[in-house]
Formats: structure tokens, C-alpha cells, sequence
């Protein structure tokens, strides 16, 4: 029999980058999150796939201790604040 379900939501743990929150940021990302003195805009983070660059407005979400990170755009569709 098949049958239809929908995916239950998931609660997560999010910090947005602003460019001013380096130490909130950098203490969200336990040790998986860098800054490079060179490019102060920019972090650089360590994802399950690949490291990425963090820019100002970027949202990184922590689920289940994993770490990704989402533009703008693409968090405010999939995402909603509780």
C-alpha cells in the first residue's frame, strides 16, 4: 500500500554572519569555523563536504552537530524563525 507523509520539521540551531559577530560565529562553529586576518568580511568554514566561504549575511546552521551553510535567499525559503 502506499502511502503519502510529510517530513516532520526539524528544529535547528542558526547564526547569520553580519560582519560585527566574529566571536559568536567562531564559538558556533566549535573549532570548524576560521577567520583569516587578511579578508575581515570573510570566514571560512569547514562543511561535511567541502570548507566554503562565509560572506556577510550568510546563515550557518547547526543540525544534528553538523554544519551548513545557506545564502540569504535560500535559508529565508527553506527556514522559518520560531
Amino acid at each position: 500500500m502506499i502511502k503519502k507523509y510529510r517530513k516532520k520539521p526539524t528544529i535547528v540551531e542558526v547564526v547569520q554572519w553580519t560582519g560585527k559577530n566574529i566571536s559568536e560565529v567562531l564559538r558556533f562553529g566549535r573549532g570548524r569555523i576560521r577567520h583569516r586576518k587578511f579578508a575581515d568580511d570573510e570566514l571560512y568554514i569547514k562543511t561535511a563536504r567541502r570548507n566554503m566561504i562565509i560572506r556577510i549575511g550568510d546563515y550557518i546552521v547547526k543540525e544534528n552537530g553538523k554544519l551548513t551553510l545557506y545564502k540569504h535567499d535560500i535559508f529565508r525559503k527553506n527556514f522559518e524563525e520560531i
